[in-house]
Order: C-alpha cells, then sequence, then structure tokens
C-alpha cells in the first residue's frame, strides 16, 4: 500500500507540473514517520484511501477540478480523523 500510495502522490504532482509540489512529496518521506504511521494502518483505512485515490484520478482524468477538490478535501478530511484518532504513542519521539 505504501508503495502504490507513493506512486499515486507522485503522479498527480508530476501531473501538476508546479515546482514547488514536485519536491514537497519526497520531503514529507521521512522514514521514521512512515514507519510510524504503517503500524497504524488498518485494511478499512487503506480500501477507503485507495477508493478516494480512484476518485481523485477519475476526476483529473475527466479535466474536472472542482470535482477532485472536492474529492481531495473529503480524503483530508478523513485522514485528519485517523491521525487524531491514533494513540499519543504514535507521535512520540
Amino acid at each position: 500500500y505504501i508503495a502504490e500510495n507513493h506512486r499515486f502522490h507522485d503522479a498527480v504532482v508530476a501531473a501538476s507540473g508546479h515546482e514547488q509540489l514536485l519536491r514537497l512529496p519526497k520531503q514529507l518521506r521521512l522514514p521514521p514517520l512512515m514507519y510510524q504511521l504503517t503500524g497504524t494502518l488498518t485494511a478499512e483505512n487503506i480500501a477507503a484511501s485507495l477508493a478516494e485515490h480512484r476518485d481523485i484520478a477519475r476526476a483529473i482524468l475527466a479535466a474536472d477540478a472542482g470535482l477532485a477538490e472536492h474529492h481531495l478535501r473529503k480524503l483530508l478530511e478523513r485522514a485528519i480523523g485517523v491521525a487524531e484518532a491514533m494513540p499519543q504513542r504514535v507521535f512520540a519521539r
């Protein structure tokens, strides 16, 4: 899942052609953070993420920026909820 997630984000960013965005995903993939988060992934979270990625990709391919933004906002809202529900130990130093 993690590798597929990286490929999805890389493809979206590459398609944008936005210089700053092209550097951002790799900067955010800090190995310790990714290791900590991997242990908190559930089958439900992975399935939701994959479905959201498909919705975003379909909207991008249809050149529907409004719909892509809508799906992205839904993904971010769910991701924030998942992060807020994580035990504090996940973010411990």
